[in-house]
């Protein structure tokens, strides 16, 4: 069973402020179109309020639990949708830069998610603890072979069928065996197309609403 074949959700950056840290400059745009995809600094401000020891103990645990992996294909992620939502809300910054995504498989049936979600596209993951689109060499090169694709992406910078992606990923592969785009390591164990989706709690119907967006543990002590 692939290890995406049930949701997995993240805390990323909200495309409109997915700044690349060095160079303040959005990671990913074209244009005005903007990529909606899983490689928008994924868990980026959470951890730098693990490493500053400033997530109270009980989301320092999880965060530590949830990063450590063996697999170099393994995605930093929750299965636990409750989860997410309380790294969200573990600051007021994470809170107003970042949104939740959850990510499946091609074969995951989308209506059975079980949370008001908007489903975005689908995304050519190179699967790493940090995932990594393949996308970024049509957004990132302008002149490389790669660009044609941009022109195929829907309003959120992805692609609106599993063939689309999956035939950017292919392309990919026998580009990267002679070196005209960056080869990776593991490829094809690693590459995967996913479906992304971003959680939205006003489309929950309105008698729902309170249940899909409030029942929440206590926040933690630091955010007063």
């Amino acid at each position: 069973m692939k290890e995406t074949s049930e949701p997995i959700w993240f805390v990323v950056r909200r495309p409109e402020v997915a700044f690349d840290p060095p160079s303040q400059t959005l990671l990913m745009q074209a244009g005005t179109l903007l990529y909606h995809g899983l490689d928008r600094l994924p868990w980026w401000d959470v951890g730098w309020l693990y490493y500053r020891g400033e997530l109270c103990d009980r989301l320092h645990g999880l965060y530590e639990r949830m990063s450590k992996s063996d697999s170099l294909t393994h995605l930093i992620g929750t299965r636990a949708f409750i989860t997410a939502i309380e790294f969200l809300r573990s600051s007021p910054q994470v809170a107003s830069q970042n949104e939740i995504v959850c990510a499946v498989d091609t074969a995951y049936p989308l209506d059975k998610i079980g949370y008001p979600v908007l489903w975005l596209g689908y995304d050519s993951i190179f699967k790493s603890p940090t995932p990594m689109t393949l996308l970024a060499e049509a957004y990132l090169c302008p002149h490389g072979p790669m660009r044609k694709y941009l022109s195929r992406l829907n309003s959120f910078g992805l692609f609106s069928t599993a063939e689309e992606a999956n035939e950017l990923g292919m392309e990919y592969r026998e580009l990267a065996e002679v070196e005209k785009v960056e080869p990776l390591s593991l490829f094809d164990e690693s590459f995967e197309v996913l479906a992304v989706g971003r959680y939205v709690p006003e489309l929950a119907p309105v008698g729902n609403r309170r249940k899909a967006s409030c029942s929440l543990p206590v926040r933690c002590p630091e955010w007063p």
